[in-house]
């Protein structure tokens, strides 16, 4: 068996590289959504298919093998740190759009042009500025009819209704309306 070169050994370490790149783009394209999953995935493929090269290969081109692993791990790393950079992103846009709309569901939220009026008070309010008013109102049916079926099962699980998991979303409205 021959011996093997110094740049033969540099391209075996990448394509170990790019094969482990490969490895864990593929573990956290699992994790992801539909398209970032499905790009990570392509990536990854191509990171795979540069650590696997054959022996002849990296006796007769160990630069170019070494240097077309190294660009595919690269690209690889880069688009898995992209991708959990922007699944992190997404997951606190969530979790504020969650808050929010917990919030609204708290208190109705009410536009004022101008002038807002409380207990008989009027008070000067910016142009364009929303004020949150909490009320006891009941909602109307219209408004109940914009919900989802979870929402309005939810509205009936803290209004005590019973029975609401096997209701249909215009029973739902009608019993909570």
């Amino acid at each position: 068996m021959a011996k093997t070169t110094r740049p033969e050994r540099k391209a075996l370490a990448a394509m170990d590289d790019a094969a482990a790149a490969a490895k864990a783009a593929k573990k956290v394209a699992k994790e992801l959504p539909g398209k970032p999953a499905k790009k990570l995935r392509a990536l990854a493929g191509e990171a795979a298919d540069a650590a696997d090269v054959s022996k002849k290969a990296v006796r007769k081109h160990p630069k170019q093998v070494r240097k077309t692993a190294e660009k595919a791990t690269d690209r690889v790393a880069k688009a898995t740190d992209d991708a959990l950079a922007k699944a992190a992103r997404r997951a606190e846009a969530e979790k504020k759009a969650r808050k929010a709309r917990k919030k609204a569901d708290a208190a109705d939220v009410v536009e004022v042009d101008v002038v807002e009026i409380i207990e008989g008070e009027e008070a000067e309010v910016e142009p364009d500025e929303i004020v949150v008013i909490e009320t006891d109102a009941e909602p109307e049916a219209s408004d109940l009819s914009a919900l989802t079926v979870v929402q309005l099962r939810q509205r009936a699980r803290e209004q005590g209704v019973t029975g609401y998991s096997r209701l249909t979303k215009a029973q739902l409205v009608e019993r909570l309306s």
